[in-house]
């Protein structure tokens, strides 16, 4: 999953432009601006909540928990959820974990030839149950 951004370094003419727009201050940063709201001293955590990219229960009991996003990860999460259980995939740097980063992977997911962008494998095997 991409994310459309832009990053702007704090001490460059544009950085600042931004900081002085938004109230921002040097004991302010990271920040990030999301959907027009500032936050300041930005967390992975914050940004994820932000985006809407953090779990939330919504009361039915978990079958299955995969901790770790990577190649087996996703894997377990795509093969769990698609055989009905109610799956959670937690991963603490994003969607696809390493397989996200990865340049070639071979026999993903059971695909017959070879991914070259991990970002493809990840979307792939994306099942919303």
């Amino acid at each position: 999953m991409l994310l459309p951004h832009s990053w702007r370094d704090a001490t460059s003419h544009p950085g600042r432009s931004l900081m002085a727009a938004t109230g921002l201050t040097v004991d302010d940063l990271p920040a990030a601006i999301i959907h027009g709201s500032v936050l300041r001293r930005a967390t992975p955590g914050t940004v994820a909540k932000a985006l809407g990219l953090t779990y939330r229960a919504d009361g039915r009991p978990v079958d299955l928990v995969v901790v770790g996003a990577g190649p087996a990860g996703l894997a377990a999460a795509v093969y769990g959820a698609s055989e009905g259980l109610v799956t959670v995939l937690l991963d603490q740097s994003g969607l696809g974990g390493q397989a996200a980063k990865s340049a070639r992977i071979e026999n993903y997911l059971g695909f017959p030839f070879i991914l070259t962008d991990g970002r493809q494998s990840a979307d792939s095997g994306s099942c919303d149950k």
